[in-house]
C-alpha cells in the first residue's frame, strides 16, 4: 500500500505492530503483553495485571481476562468436536443462482443469556470507538449493560478513522471495557468521519477464513489476535475489482453497495428457516463454510447479514459449476471430529478454541463447556 497523507498514521501503526510481534516471538518463559501504541511490557508468568491497562484485554472485576497466556492442545477426537458433530443436523437447501444455503439445526446445550452487538449498539448500551488517538488493530469497546454481549468474527464496524472487521468471536462481560482486536477494511482513509462505530455488514467468507487462519497462528505464537493486514487489504481490493465498485477509500462496504441489487434478491430468495441455529454455504460445487450459534434466536437476527455475505462471495465467484448436497455437508461437518484443537482463554470471558484438520478448520467460542458461536471453513 503506498503511504499517503491519509494513511500515514495507519502505515506507521502497522510497522509498529510488526516490530512488536517479532519481538514477542523471540522471548521465552515469560508472559508478554503487547500494547499497541505503548511500550512493550513484560511480566513474570502468572502475575496478575491491574485493570486499566492498555493491552489487548479487558477490564473486569479486577481480574486479568486478557488474551490468555496458557494454551491446551486437545488431540482428535476431542469431546468438544465429537459433541459438535453429533449435535448438528443439516436441513434442506435453498438455492439462488450459484449460491446454496443449508440451514443448520443445533441440538447442543444453550449458554447463558447474551445480546448481539448490533442490538446492544442500537440500544445505546455498548459503544465502540478508536482507542486513544487511534491504532489500527484495536478498538475500545464499553459495555454498560448488565448482560453479556456476543461479537462474532467478521463483523464489520463502520466509523472512526477507518472501517474495521472483528478478528475473533468473543463474549463481553457485563459492565466491562475491553480492547477489540480488529483489521482494517478501508485502506484509503485515516481520518474521523464519526466518533463511534456501528455494526454494518459481515465480511464475505473468503476474507473471514483468511483472517481466522492468521489469528490462529498469531495467538499460538504470541497470544495476540492479529491478522496479516496486507493480506486483508488484498482480499478487499480483489472484491472491489470483481464487483467493479466505485470507491474513494478502498472500503469493503463499497463492494456491498456495488452489488446491492443482487444481494437483495438473494435475501428475498433465502429466508430464515424456523428453528435454524446456523447455516452452511456452498458456491457451485464448492463447500465454503458453516457458522452456528447456541440458539436459534441469535441466528434469526443475523440471518440476513450472513446470507448477504455469502451472496457477495457468490456474485464475485468465477466458477459456478456443480452443486453440493445435504449429505456432503453433513459428512464434512462430521469431519470436525478429526481436527486437532488448541484452546486459549478468550478475550472477555470463556474459551477460544482453534480447530485444524485436513478438510476443516475454524474456531469455536465456548463458555462453561457450551459452544456459543462457531465458524468452520473448508480449506
Amino acid at each position: 500500500m503506498p503511504v499517503t497523507r491519509e494513511n500515514a498514521g495507519c502505515a506507521a501503526d502497522l510497522r509498529d505492530v510488526a516490530r512488536r510481534l517479532a519481538a514477542r516471538t523471540k522471548i521465552a518463559n515469560i508472559e508478554t503483553t503487547i500494547a499497541c501504541g505503548s511500550d512493550l511490557r513484560v511480566s513474570e508468568p502468572g502475575r496478575r495485571r491491574a485493570t486499566g491497562g492498555v493491552a489487548l484485554g479487558c477490564e473486569y472485576d479486577a481480574r486479568d481476562v486478557t488474551a490468555g497466556t496458557s494454551a491446551r492442545t486437545e488431540t482428535a477426537p476431542s469431546k468438544v468436536t465429537v459433541g459438535v458433530a453429533d449435535e448438528l443436523r443439516v436441513g434442506d437447501p435453498t438455492r439462488w443462482k450459484a449460491l446454496t444455503i443449508f440451514p443448520l439445526f443445533y441440538e447442543g446445550p444453550v449458554g447463558p443469556p447474551y445480546r448481539l452487538l448490533i442490538d446492544a449498539v442500537e440500544a445505546g448500551d455498548v459503544t465502540v470507538e478508536e482507542r486513544g488517538v487511534g491504532t489500527v488493530p484495536a478498538l475500545k469497546l464499553v459495555n454498560r449493560a448488565t448482560t453479556m454481549v456476543l461479537i462474532t468474527q467478521g463483523e464489520e464496524l463502520v466509523g472512526g478513522k477507518q472501517n474495521r472487521i472483528v478478528n475473533v468471536s468473543l463474549l463481553v462481560p457485563p459492565k466491562a471495557v475491553l480492547d477489540l482486536p480488529v483489521s482494517c477494511v478501508e485502506a484509503g482513509r485515516w481520518r474521523t468521519t464519526r466518533r463511534t462505530f456501528r455494526p454494518s455488514q459481515q465480511a464475505f467468507p473468503r476474507l473471514r477464513r483468511a483472517v481466522a487462519a492468521q489469528v490462529a497462528r498469531s495467538v499460538a505464537a504470541a497470544r495476540v489476535r492479529w491478522a496479516d493486514q496486507a493480506a486483508v487489504w488484498e482480499h478487499v481490493d480483489t472484491a472491489l475489482a470483481l464487483a467493479t465498485a466505485s470507491t474513494r477509500t478502498r472500503a469493503l462496504d463499497d463492494a456491498f453497495r456495488a452489488k446491492r441489487s443482487p444481494l437483495r434478491q438473494a435475501e428475498r430468495a433465502i429466508p430464515y428457516v424456523e428453528g435454524a441455529a446456523g447455516l452452511a454455504c456452498a458456491i457451485g460445487g464448492r463447500l465454503v463454510y458453516a457458522e452456528f450459534f447456541d440458539r436459534p434466536e441469535a441466528c434469526r437476527r443475523m440471518w440476513q447479514r450472513l446470507v448477504r455475505s455469502a451472496a457477495l462471495e457468490a456474485a464475485l465467484a468465477t466458477s459456478h459449476a456443480g452443486q453440493v448436497s445435504s449429505e456432503e455437508v453433513a459428512a464434512w461437518l462430521r469431519s470436525v471430529k478429526d481436527g486437532a484443537l488448541q484452546r486459549f482463554p478468550a478475550i472477555g470471558i470463556g474459551d477460544e478454541v482453534h480447530l485444524s484438520g485436513k478438510n476443516i478448520e475454524g474456531s469455536l467460542l465456548m463458555y462453561e463447556g457450551v459452544v456459543i458461536h462457531a465458524t468452520l471453513f473448508r480449506p
